[in-house]
């Protein structure tokens, strides 16, 4: 517990710099589960990557939240814009009586061990209100997938540019 309190402390007197402190988990036996799950950690100086948490609300009354790093949100922001207009260029072709194929979203990230991917076909759905959406979080130890409608992805990613002013 000392240990934890001594990072804390480190931590906060390193506030100033240019770099963030990254954490590395202690895995011993010396701490209970309480402590290691409350981050007690060893203290290691690595580059400063602006990370703010982006939270999808998926089809089951649930959510992910993950650490996205800000920098990457445009591409995120884009990558949902094109399957909208994929979407809505569909859906035009449909109002003229063709039949056109749109782009899959596949959309892929990594960012310090955790790999993030949504995923969507818009051919299989009618509309982009019954749209829905792969969701995946991978570090290695925990993968958590499910999906999500396409409306509150939107909902979600906008929110996120709204907070980080993308």
């Amino acid at each position: 517990r000392a240990l934890v309190k001594f990072c804390v402390v480190f931590l906060i007197m390193l506030g100033g710099t240019d770099r963030r402190p990254s954490f590395v988990p202690i895995g011993g036996a010396a701490l209970n589960k309480t402590a290691r799950s409350r981050a007690a950690c060893y203290c290691s100086i690595g580059n400063y990557v602006k990370e703010a948490p982006l939270t999808l609300h998926t089809t089951d009354d649930t959510s992910i939240k993950i650490l996205y790093p800000v920098e990457k949100g445009e591409e995120l922001i884009n990558a949902v814009n094109s399957l909208i207009l994929t979407f809505n260029n569909i859906k035009n072709a449909a109002a003229d009586g063709k039949r056109v194929k749109g782009d899959n979203l596949q959309y892929f990230l990594e960012h310090e061990n955790v790999r993030f991917e949504l995923q969507c076909n818009p051919n299989l759905f009618p509309e982009l209100v019954h749209a829905k959406v792969y969701v995946k979080a991978d570090d290695g130890r925990l993968c958590v997938s499910s999906t999500a409608l396409l409306p509150k992805l939107i909902e979600s990613v906008k929110l996120f540019k709204a907070q980080q002013q993308l």
